[in-house]
């Protein structure tokens, strides 16, 4: 049967039963991870006697669920929203007419491609400053004074104008171990950052220990051991309740920025590296996620399918992508494989599969 050319009401028919599922599926699926998140630091909460500080870390953490859930949700919402049309016959009417599966496609391809850039866009302007209001929210307002235990293990502060790492911080002796200050000018760029072996409190400010002191676009410059730095906007109430930061914390701007100061300096910088890739990475995986559930929904018996072997199989793929990524980001990470292959091998190889099944299927 020669191919006919699908009508805009075909067109719409499966627009509209593809996006209805997908946007329940996103909606159920973000709730499940806020509930999650909730149930994790609902003894925090509780014992900080915090309710409302709870529900605005909640709230703020929504547009970072959202964003890591959209392509496992577009793949769930793609399968269920094929399974639908599969039992109602529609697929089956539309390819019996000479619609190709190219054409069925084709809504598809719209939601995903919008779902890839809402995903890039939220991710980049909105996912950063969410991030680091929710740490904050979690450390000063929730978690201040719940911390048992004189020593803290790796700490990232947040000044200012600088960013103060340590391996350690002994809260009784006031004392942190192995510290690393990365300083920001007034247009947020890198400018200097400083090493030190150990840094002491007392009422005159931090005194470093065996300090080395980087100027970008200068000579090393070594300042006197044992020096006070006056100008660290940081006191020991702050390392009390540390706010750790992650790549999601940064915009693309800042991770390239901070990634290039590093590697000036000889930082190895592999990890952020990693995380700038999956940057990309992320969003286009909507793509190949919602490509691998139109392969898989497509089957020569249409009417014989149940929703069971459809979230099965929905599950299956995506618990298989998620697996993937996580082997190779950790392989990225360490520098066991370049970082861009730490983050794209699993669209790389799901992308594969998808086109191989769109490819070998048949028209039904």
């Amino acid at each position: 049967m020669s191919n006919r050319i699908a009508t805009p009401t075909t067109f719409w028919l499966v627009f509209w039963g593809l996006l209805e599922p997908f946007l329940l599926v996103i909606a159920a699926f973000t709730m499940v991870h806020v509930l999650a998140d909730a149930s994790d630091r609902f003894n925090d909460i509780t014992a900080a006697n915090a309710a409302l500080a709870g529900i605005e870390y909640l709230v703020l953490r929504i547009p970072y669920a959202t964003t890591k859930l959209l392509p496992v949700s577009l793949l769930g919402g793609v399968m269920f929203g094929f399974a639908l049309l599969n039992r109602s016959g529609e697929v089956v009417a539309l390819q019996a007419l000479g619609i190709s599966r190219l054409q069925i496609a084709l809504p598809l391809i719209l939601i995903a491609v919008v779902a890839t850039g809402f995903d890039f866009v939220v991710s980049e302007n909105v996912v950063p400053i969410t991030n680091r209001r929710a740490s904050e929210v979690l450390a000063m307002r929730i978690r201040h004074g719940l911390r048992d235990g004189p020593s803290i293990g790796e700490t990232w502060v947040r000044t200012r104008n600088a960013f103060v790492v340590a391996e350690g911080y002994d809260r009784v002796r006031k004392e942190m171990s192995e510290v690393t200050i990365f300083r920001f000018d007034q247009g947020e760029r890198l400018r200097t950052i400083t090493q030190a072996n150990s840094a002491q409190w007392s009422r005159q400010g931090w005194h470093f220990q065996n300090v080395r002191s980087f100027q970008l676009g200068q000579a090393p410059a070594a300042p006197s051991p044992g020096a006070a730095d006056q100008n660290l906007d940081l006191s020991p109430d702050d390392l009390a309740t540390p706010i750790r930061v992650n790549p999601d914390d940064f915009s693309l701007a800042e991770l390239n920025g901070f990634i290039a100061a590093l590697e000036r300096v000889g930082l190895n910088p592999q990890s952020y590296l990693a995380g700038r890739d999956l940057k990309y990475a992320m969003p286009f995986s909507c793509l190949i996620l919602a490509a691998i559930g139109f392969a898989l929904s497509l089957d020569p018996l249409p009417r014989n399918q149940g929703f069971a072997k459809n979230i099965g199989l929905a599950l299956a793929a995506g618990f298989g992508y998620w697996l993937l990524l996580g082997f190779t980001l950790s392989f990225g990470r360490s520098g066991v494989i370049p970082a861009w292959a730490g983050a794209w091998l699993p669209n790389i190889v799901m992308g594969s599969i998808a086109v191989s099944m769109f490819l070998m299927g048949e028209e039904k």
